[in-house]
């Protein structure tokens, strides 16, 4: 079994303000509007901040989301509805 290191475990308490969790539905929808709006194919780990995003659009005036990882399973893909380019 993996743990989580004990200094990044205080980092993480140190630096990180709030955690937002996102359900599977959720998380295809944001890799279809991705794909569709924005012509980035994402997987779904890297769709997540969007996907927290898009259930809560109540952030700053100015929101910047890191979309990361284009390794995406055709299964998921075809899930999101999109195509793999």
């Amino acid at each position: 079994m993996r743990r989580p290191l004990p200094q990044n475990v205080a980092a993480i308490r140190d630096l990180v303000d709030e955690v937002h969790t996102v359900l599977e539905d959720e998380m295809l929808a944001a890799i279809h509007r991705l794909q569709r709006d924005e012509g980035i194919t994402a997987e779904p780990a890297g769709a997540a901040a969007t996907a927290a995003y898009l259930k809560d659009t109540a952030g700053s005036a100015v929101n910047i989301l890191l979309v990361t990882g284009r390794n995406i399973a055709a299964d998921v893909a075809a899930r999101a509805g999109i195509s793999v380019r």
